[in-house]
């Protein structure tokens, strides 16, 4: 299935934008055990 030139743009940016934030969310969760360990 061909994917229009619109459509193939937008599935890229969908991409970048789901990986920045998992990358995002992994930070998140670091930021948290630091907090955690820094409690007890």
């Amino acid at each position: 299935m061909k994917l229009a030139k619109g459509e193939n743009m937008f599935s890229m940016i969908y991409f970048l934008h789901v990986d920045t934030l998992a990358r995002y969310a992994d930070r998140l969760k670091l930021n948290e055990e630091l907090i955690n360990a820094a409690k007890r």
